[in-house]
């Protein structure tokens, strides 16, 4: 009974630590950059960051990209103003000295640097077909669907002071079936970490996406290629794809499916696994093979995501918001 007992206790006092650390006050000790314009990514650091409820930039409520508990990083979103930096938990609410600064003033537009021409392509690659850039601005993808007789690849730029190099060799997936054209399609997430490379032709024009992760400048495949479930017949996945700003929700666009009605799929990733989020998006109303998926965004949080088909109602398209 004793032995009982003392187990019983045992775990209360865990519970009761797991509960303290849950409920423990948040705290701000820094946060940079102190200024930038909407899409900036704010680094906060402090204590007890972690899972908050409301992260407020500027009077606006900001996106959160990743949390470890003592660092945050956020995304300030349009319609923010010069303000405090406030972050809430369930152990309460903390603020950061000083205001962050909203930039508004737009500098001189004008090219930076050479043009972005990957290494190691082989034969015609079509450099450039799709791009994607982080939301600071400073990681760059650049799709070329033909490289190695249309096998496709992709190739990421990175920027320090100004100037922009090649980061590591070309990415390919693997668990390829024939010429994938990866590279059709390419999306970043905001931290610029993690990667899309859509390639609609794979086994035999089903299509696939393929994610890669950077983890201390070294980019890496994480899982098997995506590829969703409920197509009918060949759906030409990764026409088009997109990503959230935390890298965690993708769209596919496949604009063959269905003999040309089109679809679209999402998926969601935990634990770096990924699963397909729900059945297909079809938007209802179209009109004859309307190629719902040709091309697709999601919102910075995932929750919003628009479907078009080019081909609806005779060519004159359309969009669908799911």
């Amino acid at each position: 009974m004793k032995c009982k007992q003392f187990i019983l206790l045992l775990l209360l006092y865990c519970l009761s630590i797991n509960i303290s650390l849950l409920l423990a006050q948040p705290t701000i000790s820094n946060f940079t950059p102190k200024s930038g314009a909407a899409g900036t990514l704010v680094n906060i650091t402090g204590t007890n960051l972690l899972n908050p409820s409301i992260i407020n930039i500027g009077g606006k409520a900001a996106i959160p990209i990743s949390s470890d508990g003592n660092t945050l990083v956020a995304m300030v979103m349009p319609g923010a103003a010069t303000g405090m930096v406030v972050v809430t938990t369930a152990g309460g609410t903390a603020s950061g000295l000083g205001a962050f600064t909203l930039s508004t003033d737009q500098a001189n537009k004008s090219q930076q640097g050479n043009k972005l021409f990957g290494t190691d392509t082989i034969g015609a690659a079509q450099q450039g077909y799709s791009v994607a850039v982080s939301a600071d601005g400073n990681t760059a993808i650049v799709g070329g669907y033909r490289d190695n007789n249309g096998a496709g690849a992709a190739w990421i730029f990175s920027r320090s002071e100004g100037v922009w190099k090649q980061q590591g060799s070309k990415l390919f997936g693997t668990d390829t079936s024939g010429k994938a054209q990866q590279g059709r399609s390419v999306a970043l997430s905001a931290d610029g970490n993690i990667a899309l490379v859509g390639g609609n032709t794979d086994s035999s024009y089903v299509g696939a996406v393929w994610v890669f992760v950077r983890n201390n400048g070294a980019w890496a495949q994480q899982g098997k290629k995506l590829v969703g479930k409920g197509s009918l017949g060949l759906s030409s996945q990764g026409q088009s794809v997109s990503l959230s700003a935390d890298g965690n929700t993708a769209i596919i666009g496949g604009n063959s499916d269905s003999s040309g009605g089109g679809a679209a799929w999402i998926f969601s990733r935990s634990n770096g696994s990924w699963t397909q989020q729900g059945n297909k998006l079809v938007g209802t109303g179209a009109i004859s093979n309307a190629q719902q998926g040709y091309s697709v965004s999601i919102s910075a949080d995932g929750n919003t995501a628009i479907v078009g088909g080019q081909n609806d109602n005779s060519g004159a398209g359309a969009a669908w918001i799911f």
